[in-house]
């Protein structure tokens, strides 16, 4: 029977940095996917000072485009523009990148059908046979078989219609559009927003998203509204060279934190309850957590040692706190009228940029965040002030939980 000390389930994103980093601290690692080169699908995107802190110089480097600032449209309370450069990933430079990386890992081309844990790891079944683990990390993204999520299922989603095109592109990176003269009054609710970017070689990207709704934005109510706000622009549009239908749990439940099955990226709840971004934690938290699974595998307790230290790593109770500031803010954004969601963003754009982007990051500790919030309460006009203080009770209490450190 193969035997490793690292089995990794998946191949997008968070697999491969997994995969790399364990193998880069001289762990035997094996990744189970079945076609690892298969090109990503979902297009990502990051503000530049966030991949800044990534203390990896060829990470940074794979950019498709970048920007210097970003504008915001919020129809009857005016536009702003966000000083903050932002940059749209090559996701086929970044999986070069980490597949190059995984020169010392073993692939499996396959789908793991069981998996088991006794004292001594985990025994993983697959069409190849089977193979013995110390630690398998499941990271086959929303919605993972092998690790156990307790709570109730998601109920609120982004989802988001886009298109590149050959044609008209923006005067620039559009953040967020929520401008709404293209819509009837009875069709604005939800709000949705344009993201958009013009691209190298006459390209563009156009986006329509729903940023959090309960139930989901359907993709046809999303497309049909990017194609009225592009007619009502006078938009061309010479040719469609891709799509992209995105759906993501935004209140999916933490993980068991005393599983032996270890979760990263989004199969360990890492999307961001506020904003939906994931990369840059994702990318950030592969070396720590392979620095973690070093030192518990040398140690006595081994496999069921280096579980406990791979979560705790990936959720301090700090972490969990804020992840329950930011679902508050969730939560509160669902339950708004557009004009409400409009009026909240031009609050929250008027903060400082610094504060903005602290909330954008997800690594702000609880007690800064709380106060960031607090000074964003202050500054909203009274109907917004209404919905967050609702909020709190509609996000079962995640708000005073967080507070209260329990």
């Amino acid at each position: 029977m193969t035997e490793t000390d690292i089995a990794v389930l998946g191949a997008g994103p968070a697999g491969l940095a997994c995969a790399a980093a364990c193998a880069a601290q001289g762990l035997r690692v094996t990744n189970i996917a079945p076609n690892p080169e298969e090109p990503w699908s979902p297009t990502y995107g990051a503000w530049v000072d966030e991949l800044d802190t990534l203390d990896d110089a060829s990470v940074r480097e794979c950019v498709e485009a970048r920007w210097p600032n970003a504008q915001v449209a919020l129809g009857a309370h005016g536009s702003k523009w966000i000083e903050r450069g932002y940059a749209r990933i090559d996701g086929d430079a970044l999986q070069r990148l980490l597949l190059e990386r995984c020169a010392d890992v073993q692939f499996r081309r396959a789908t793991v059908s069981s998996l088991t844990h006794d004292d001594a790891g985990a025994t993983v079944h697959d069409a190849a046979g089977a193979l013995r683990a110390r630690v398998v990390i499941d990271a086959t993204g929303h919605d993972p078989r092998f690790v156990s999520r307790p709570g109730p299922a998601p109920q609120h989603f982004q989802t988001a219609y886009g298109i590149r095109i050959e044609g008209d592109a923006p005067d620039g990176f559009v953040f967020m559009d929520f401008n709404h003269d293209h819509l009837g009054v009875e069709d604005q609710a939800p709000a949705t927003f344009l993201y958009a970017q013009p691209l190298p070689n006459g390209q563009a990207f156009w986006e329509e998203t729903s940023l959090a709704a309960c139930p989901a934005v359907g993709f046809d109510v999303l497309r049909a509204r990017l194609m009225r706000r592009l007619e009502h622009r006078g938009i061309r549009v010479d040719r469609v060279i891709s799509e992209e239908h995105c759906l993501l749990p935004m209140d999916a439940p933490l993980p068991a934190l005393n599983q032996r099955t270890v979760g990263f990226g989004a199969a360990a709840a890492f999307l961001h309850p506020a904003s939906g971004y994931a990369l840059v934690r994702t990318l950030s938290s592969a070396l720590p957590l392979a620095s973690a699974l070093v030192s518990a595998l040398s140690g006595p307790d081994g496999p069921r040692a280096a579980s406990r230290a791979a979560w705790s790593t990936l959720w301090p109770t700090s972490r969990i706190r804020s992840r329950r500031l930011h679902q508050f803010g969730l939560y509160t954004l669902a339950r708004m009228s557009p004009d409400r969601t409009r009026a909240f963003f031009a609050s929250f754009f008027s903060l400082p940029t610094h504060s903005q982007a602290a909330f954008l990051a997800d690594s702000l500790p609880p007690g800064r965040l709380a106060a960031l919030m607090a000074n964003l309460y202050s500054e909203a006009p009274p109907q917004v002030r209404w919905a967050m203080v609702t909020g709190g009770a509609a996000a079962g209490g995640s708000l005073f939980r967080a507070l209260a450190g329990a």
